[in-house]
């Protein structure tokens, strides 16, 4: 468990490595060494490696076929796409497999398809494993996954732990809400009450409105029917709803009420 946590620390923060190298094992420091360069490819004997920028061999030439955008050089990810499956600089295998497409979608996670499956793994090789299968899956902010299955969007923690359950049309994050649309309605809630979701808490659900728009920082206006308000980003009502129209201005809120 401690290792998971420093692989997925390593990649959620930039400055990791700086602030924190004596945590790190000889692999890891291996990684961070490796991928301080640009990498190109070359062939030989029909098959294809990769040297760094100082020309050194990195990857011997044992790979069959590559992903095309890397045939051009200047090799920047910090992982190798192959038809055979998906590798780190240091050579240790991400995912073995046939690979039609590999994709970073940040925080050290990336989006693998094979055949008619969609994986997501951590670059350190641990899967994302859900009891159902998964269909599309982005960042929500910088705090979660959001996974599709065929019954909607749900929110998973970059541990693979399913927070909210995918039965959702959309979510969407923005500040320190999660907006989860189901029906016609948007439930918003914050990032601490989606995180208190992992001890079994359920979601609170008196922030249910009829349309959700971000104003502005740290703000948002809301509609439920006729009654317009705006919230803050701790739930609270700025502006309570109320039969009104309000706009944003530059210096502030513009409220129009009975003419």
């Amino acid at each position: 468990m401690r290792q998971q946590a420093i692989n997925l620390l390593y990649h959620l923060d930039d400055r990791f490595y700086d602030r924190h190298a004596d945590w790190m094992n000889d692999s890891l420091r291996s990684v961070h060494q490796l991928n301080a360069s640009y990498w190109v490819p070359f062939m030989a004997s029909g098959s294809f490696g990769f040297m760094d920028s100082n020309g050194d061999v990195k990857i011997s030439a044992s790979l069959q076929n590559i992903n095309e955008d890397y045939l051009c050089g200047d090799v920047r990810d910090d992982y190798i796409s192959t038809t055979d499956g998906v590798y780190g600089r240091n050579q240790n295998i991400i995912y073995k497999g046939d690979v039609t497409s590999a994709e970073d979608i940040g925080k050290g996670f990336i989006r693998i398809k094979s055949g008619e499956q969609l994986l997501i793994l951590h670059k350190s090789g641990t899967p994302i494993e859900t009891s159902f299968a998964i269909q599309d899956a982005a960042l929500l902010g910088d705090h979660f996954l959001q996974l599709k299955s065929k019954d909607g969007w749900g929110i998973v923690s970059f541990t693979g732990l399913v927070l909210i359950p995918p039965h959702y049309e959309e979510i969407i994050s923005f500040d320190n809400w999660m907006v989860l649309s189901r029906n016609g309605k948007k439930t918003v809630v914050t990032t601490e009450q989606i995180g208190r979701a992992a001890r079994g808490e359920p979601l609170p659900g008196e922030f249910v409105f009829d349309e959700v728009k971000r104003w502005g920082d740290k703000v948002c206006w809301v509609r439920n029917g006729p009654l317009e308000g705006v919230i803050d980003e701790s739930l609270a009502f700025v502006i309570p709803l109320d039969r009104q129209t309000l706009a944003s201005t530059p210096f502030g809120f513009l409220r129009k009420k009975e003419n």
